[in-house]
């Protein structure tokens, strides 16, 4: 426990001391809109709420509809940054949030930025919306031009689709409402050929440059009732584990924070948790960084206080955010690990996806507006 405290005290003895010449900075900042109350869905912590496209240009985000007795509704925009220009997806809004947040959390673009995988719910009754758990779901390919749905594989209770890492084939999901029972496939994303693979689990992070995937699987009871959680890394290639992670007990937060790949597909970043005990008995939850190499096959050392935003401006860096105020930015270097704070003060981050970073801030008139920036590290 104390050097746990003794490395928080020096990250944000960092944050502090640091001068402007060895901080990291926000630059090429775009205003991309002013947030109204229907584009806040869960504050938009994580990039499960809102994504960019691989070259920046596109941004898919949740939009919830707050009219009548629709206002538990979730509707899927994409706009056009340069153009300031918008339209919804011509799919049934999402019912429940955490089924959209998903869709979101996957890798959703292909390389082009052109087409997303999704899982689209299936409007039985014709009412306009997905009604869950009532109503199945259904993989689909969408084209963005042309808003033409392509469906993959059959319709299942929960579906959730994503692209691989060369964005020429997909990866499904078909599970049961309490997943308690699924199955994952791999197939071409334009000749589909679906192929069943050995375990199943919720897709976490497909590594950008091998054919691997992190996958939390489907949460065990332990005696008493405590849920526990697995996160492993899958060879899709192979079809079989590659490499099973550590998790500290009591960490439920993998499926509410979503792990990163640096750019370079060797680190892994997710967050981590440590209940310490206190004097009176009970236990305070410790935040982290837990970082895998997947070349090593081993945990680096933990970032603490930290959890992953999103892939940084180099191949080994992550972004990285404070888990309880989450108003503090570092970028950390796995392999050389080096830590950078970002001179970024008043902005509450979104997501990273490598290029660029997505925050919130206060607008000139003091209203809250989402940004689109680059991070430049010093001496870039």
């Amino acid at each position: 426990m104390l050097l746990r405290t003794l490395a928080v005290a020096s990250i944000v003895a960092m944050g502090t001391a640091a001068r402007a010449e060895e901080a990291a900075r926000i630059v090429d900042e775009k205003v991309i809109f002013e947030m109204s109350d229907d584009a806040k869905v869960r504050e938009n912590r994580g990039v499960g709420s809102m994504r960019l496209s691989p070259d920046g240009t596109n941004l898919l985000y949740i939009r919830r509809c707050v009219d009548g007795n629709r206002d538990r509704d979730y509707k899927l925009i994409i706009r056009d940054i340069k153009a300031a220009k918008e339209k919804e997806l011509k799919i049934v809004p999402y019912e429940d949030d955490d089924i959209a947040v998903i869709m979101l959390s996957s890798r959703v673009f292909d390389p082009s930025g052109k087409r997303l995988a999704l899982g689209m719910g299936v409007d039985v009754n014709k009412d306009g919306r997905h009604d869950f758990p009532k109503e199945t779901m259904q993989a689909i390919l969408y084209d963005l031009a042309t808003d033409k749905i392509t469906k993959v594989g059959a319709p299942a209770p929960v579906v959730v689709a994503s692209f691989d890492r060369t964005g020429k084939a997909l990866v499904l999901i078909s599970a049961d409402v309490m997943a308690q029972s699924g199955t994952m496939y791999t197939t071409p994303a334009d000749k589909v050929k679906l192929r069943q693979l050995g375990l199943w689990g919720l897709p976490r992070g497909i590594c950008p440059t091998a054919d691997v995937l992190a996958l939390l699987l489907p949460p065990k009871r332990e005696p008493g009732g405590r849920r526990k959680n697995t996160l492993v890394l899958f060879d899709l290639a192979k079809d079989k584990i590659a490499a099973s992670l550590p998790v500290r007990e009591g960490n439920t937060k993998l499926d509410d924070y979503c792990p990163h790949w640096t750019v370079d597909g060797r680190y892994l970043y997710y967050v981590g948790v440590d209940r310490e005990p206190k004097d009176d008995g009970s236990t305070e939850s410790k935040y982290e960084s837990r970082i895998w190499d997947r070349i090593k096959g081993e945990l680096a050392p933990e970032v603490p206080g930290m959890i992953p935003l999103g892939p940084g401006p180099t191949a080994t860096t992550m972004v990285l955010c404070s888990y309880e105020t989450r108003d503090k930015l570092a970028v950390h270097d796995a392999a050389g690990g080096k830590t950078w704070t970002v001179a970024a003060p008043a902005l509450r981050p979104i997501g990273s996806e490598g290029r660029y970073i997505l925050y919130v801030k206060p607008g000139k008139d003091g209203k809250d507006v989402l940004c689109r920036g680059r991070i430049t590290l010093p001496g870039s």
